[in-house]
């Protein structure tokens, strides 16, 4: 069986094109090898893990405005709530890649909400488009793909890549490519008093990638606890990673903007979602972990479980499973639906359902995975 994953694609946060802005700044965003491999398929970037970080100390002196000063903005991530937008663009000749996500924080619920919206093409591929919801509840990652209807549930842990984003909400990071800027004065922004900046091509840093031949940058921060209002980023040149040659003329954009904070965030799943069992009424090898359910276009429900089994003690435990147990075994099956498939996978019945079980060695684990709602023609019972 090929394995599935629960790692959240499509999710927006910060394009996996920015995130290198987190770790060197000195370093141009990461891309795909050619145009064709980047706009090909609907977008597909996970969560990236990251340890999660302390907040930065409130400065006991204000800063200067004058001085622009990234580490002296207010952290984000402190707020009781905030709802920021982003908005990330590269264009070409016969070339789009935009990114326009939404993303929501509700502390007291240690609840977060993302959505995304990806549009793209190029000279390989017609029109290219993907959508998606997530969310943070308690202990689960609920990760719905709004364009077919389906949905996954799993548990946040590092090796699934959909550990709650917090941390790229350090909106000071955003600013990376700029060294410097000219301070405008004290303006309104929405209605609160900010400091303006602006920056051009000779406020950046030093980059070794891209051949930037403009740039432009337009950022407000709030007098008030300096927290980033607005950030805009622009910048053309040589900076579309291409195939042949690897970079090409186009523009980048970015833009950012803290919509409300401090305010009422209510966070919940829709009415629509399907309240899947998360606690599976079926017996499991000793050591056996939940990790997560799958919901595909075929009507298959998979369950996916850590065990501490080695596929020896898994063939063993399922080919003399307790008939006490309710489940009645069916034989085996090469299965193909949907997401699911697997060879010689042990088939077990129930009060008329149908389930498939498989083994699979992920090198540094074992997992098992169980398909519900199954319908096949099946091998006699061995």
């Amino acid at each position: 069986m090929k394995p599935w994953k629960i790692a959240i694609p499509a999710v927006f946060l910060l394009t996996a094109q920015m995130a290198c802005q987190f770790i060197n700044i000195a370093t141009t965003p990461a891309a795909p090898t050619s145009l064709e491999s980047e706009t090909k398929a609907p977008l597909q970037i996970p969560i990236i893990p990251s340890s999660t970080k302390e907040p930065s100390p409130t400065a006991t002196t204000t800063p200067d405005p004058a001085i622009f000063d990234p580490s002296t903005f207010g952290d984000t991530r402190t707020l009781d709530s905030f709802v920021v937008t982003e908005i990330y663009m590269k264009t070409a000749q016969d070339y789009l890649y935009e990114v326009k996500n939404k993303s929501e924080y509700n502390r007291s619920q240690a609840a977060f909400h993302q959505t995304s919206n990806f549009h793209g093409f190029n000279i390989y591929s017609l029109d290219n488009y993907s959508s998606s919801d997530t969310y943070w509840l308690g202990e689960w990652v609920y990760y719905h793909d709004t364009q077919t209807g389906l949905w996954n549930v799993s548990k946040p842990s590092e090796k699934l890549y959909n550990e709650v984003p917090l941390d790229y909400f350090d909106l000071s990071k955003w600013t990376s490519y700029f060294k410097s800027a000219t301070y405008l004065g004290i303006e309104q922004y929405n209605g609160i008093p900010a400091y303006h900046y602006s920056m051009n091509e000779t406020n950046m840093i030093e980059l070794k990638k891209w051949e930037v031949s403009k740039a432009s940058g337009d950022l407000f921060i709030s007098v008030e606890g300096r927290y980033l209002l607005h950030y805009n980023e622009r910048f053309s040149g040589k900076v579309i990673e291409g195939q042949n040659p690897p970079l090409i003329e186009g523009v980048v954009e970015n833009t950012i903007e803290l919509v409300s904070f401090n305010q009422l965030v209510q966070i919940s799943l829709p009415d629509d979602y399907p309240n899947f069992e998360l606690n599976l009424d079926f017996p499991l090898p000793a050591g056996s972990t939940f990790w997560g359910v799958n919901q595909d276009a075929s009507g298959v429900i998979s369950y996916g479980y850590d065990t501490s089994a080695n596929e020896e003690a898994y063939q063993a435990f399922y080919a003399s499973l307790d008939p006490a147990s309710g489940w009645s075994a069916m034989g085996t099956s090469d299965l193909h639906i949907g997401d699911f498939w697997c060879t010689a996978c042990f088939i077990f019945s129930k009060a008329g359902q149908k389930l498939a079980v498989e083994f699979f060695d992920e090198r540094d684990r074992y997992d098992v995975h169980v398909a519900y709602h199954i319908s096949v023609h099946l091998l006699p019972p061995r």
